[in-house]
């Protein structure tokens, strides 16, 4: 007769064996959920740490990857976009349609170089410093390659 131990190292190999490799489990949460969840950071020895000891965690850590700075250097900031009514010429508007959609990104590329023409620097305005709208916050299994028909 097996004993407990037996029967439960075969069910847990049964599991192994039936879940695909890259398959990853991954949980979502709302900011409720997590708001209520226990904090168990040590954020004393989070706050106590130096930069050399941050870089050694990150040297030493397989899965991460340090940036160059000149990798930092191509780095920008992405604003969030708001929707208003804007009253502009017909053949603006037909000029930069001509080119099919995102037409109205080419028009915020336009007045950005125009405000960096005048040596505005852009900055952060308030409501990029409030939390994000973003109802849930998700760790999500990466994607999976599809099979099927190969394109020529």
């Amino acid at each position: 007769m097996k004993d407990d131990n037996t029967k439960t190292s075969a069910k847990t190999a049964r599991r192994k064996r039936n879940k695909p490799e890259n398959e990853e489990r991954f949980v979502s949460y709302t900011r409720e959920e997590l708001s209520r969840m226990e904090d168990k950071t040590d954020w004393a020895r989070v706050n106590a740490l130096t930069d050399e000891e941050i870089i050694a965690a990150v040297e030493s850590d397989p899965d991460a990857e340090l940036i160059a700075d000149e990798e930092w250097k191509h780095a920008f900031w992405v604003y969030p976009k708001r929707a208003i009514s804007i009253r502009l010429d017909s053949d603006i508007i037909d000029f930069f349609k001509e080119d099919g959609r995102g037409y109205q990104t080419r028009i915020n590329a336009v007045l950005r170089e125009y405000m960096r023409g005048r040596g505005t620097k852009p900055k952060p305005s308030a409501s990029m410093m409030a939390e994000p709208p973003t109802p849930e916050i998700s760790k999500r299994a990466p994607k999976k390659k599809r099979g099927g028909k190969k394109r020529p």
